[in-house]
């Protein structure tokens, strides 16, 4: 079973074809590779790979350290802005229970100071996610990104 792969002008991989599938339809800016390189491409994900056209196969592919901290600080981001939504969802329904009790002109559960005090605990979350926001976007290595906690 002959696999191949195609790449773009960067040599970055955009597809498999194989003869099994498409027979002679298979476009010329590609290589052969073993099963076993497609099986570890798959796994892997092919923006772990370029085609050396030198060589005329595939390998590995290490990103440059500059998209690497991007990549780093995006997920940082990503993670505790998830983490702030789940922090902020568990207050929620607080602030909703209280704000329709009220219009109802019932009994509140919380005092007005409780209520104050949990919309500033939503802030102070807010304000907290902004802050590690800004502090990761001015990091400049792997090892200050590392050192940002919640």
């Amino acid at each position: 079973m002959s696999k191949y792969v195609s790449y773009n002008e960067n040599n970055e991989l955009n597809g498999f074809y194989s003869k099994d599938v498409h027979g002679e339809n298979i476009p010329e800016n590609t290589i052969s590779i073993t099963e076993t390189k497609w099986q570890e491409i798959l796994e892997n994900g092919s923006d772990n790979y370029r085609i050396d056209l030198s060589l005329k196969k595939v390998v590995e592919y290490i990103k440059p350290l500059e998209e690497r901290i991007l990549e780093l600080k995006a997920n940082k981001i990503k993670e505790f802005n998830q983490h702030a939504k789940q922090e902020l969802t568990k207050l929620d329904w607080k602030v909703l229970r209280h704000i329709e009790q009220k219009e109802l002109q019932i009994q509140t559960s919380l005092t007005e100071n409780e209520y104050q005090e949990l919309l500033q605990n939503k802030r102070s979350i807010r304000d907290k996610v902004n802050n590690l926001e800004t502090i990761i976007n001015t990091t400049t290595t792997v090892e200050e990104l590392t050192e940002v906690t919640w």
